[in-house]
């Protein structure tokens, strides 16, 4: 037989089952440290809530849009009114959006509402004050009369002073139809005419 019809000797084959167990311990080394490399739980979880500088995670509040439109139209108000002249306001109008000159328009609208009722609560409590001095004026001035006016009539001044008792208490008409004082009862002796200045 020719040498090339030799069949070459056959290498020993490693023992069963090593080349599996080999493979399995690769696979599992590398699927490991594969997994030991991935994040905990997930790019997606960590990734996706935001957080505060805190360290808390930031969670939209309820009317969080409209809290954000009012601030906005805020500061454009803030911005406008800041315009020293006329001409300045107008200018900065003008380079305003539709939405942005809509909400302008809502805050001056509020803006002017809360002007109107402060100016109708400064009326009410100015013309509370002048009736109040008013009241006591009035008041002062009918205090005044009763003291001056007769005390049997009512409506004449009072101009006659009785003697001795030194009352004067009576207008001239009333006193002449009285024979004893209206206050102290006591015998009128004279009856003094005074003048008032």
């Amino acid at each position: 037989p020719s040498p090339s019809s030799a069949s070459a000797p056959s290498l020993p084959s490693s023992a069963p089952g090593s080349s599996e167990r080999l493979g399995s311990k690769q696979q599992g080394g590398s699927a490991e440290r594969l997994g030991s490399k991935q994040p905990r739980g997930g790019s997606s979880e960590r990734f996706g809530s935001m957080q505060s500088p805190g360290g808390r995670e930031r969670q939209p509040g309820p009317g969080g849009d409209e809290a954000e439109e009012d601030e906005a139209s805020t500061s454009l108000l803030g911005s406008l009114l800041a315009g020293t002249t006329v001409a300045e306001c107008e200018g900065r109008l003008g380079g305003l959006r539709t939405e942005e000159l809509t909400a302008v328009e809502g805050e001056l609208e509020n803006l002017l509402s809360m002007v109107r009722s402060h100016r109708q609560k400064r009326w009410e409590k100015q013309l509370q004050s002048v009736q109040r001095r008013h009241a006591e004026v009035t008041r002062g001035r009918q205090e005044l009369e009763e003291e001056q006016a007769c005390v049997i009539c009512s409506e004449l001044e009072k101009s006659i002073l009785f003697m001795p008792c030194r009352h004067l208490c009576t207008c001239e008409a009333c006193a002449s139809q009285v024979s004893v004082c209206p206050i102290c009862r006591a015998q009128i002796g004279e009856k003094v005419r005074c003048i008032r200045p």
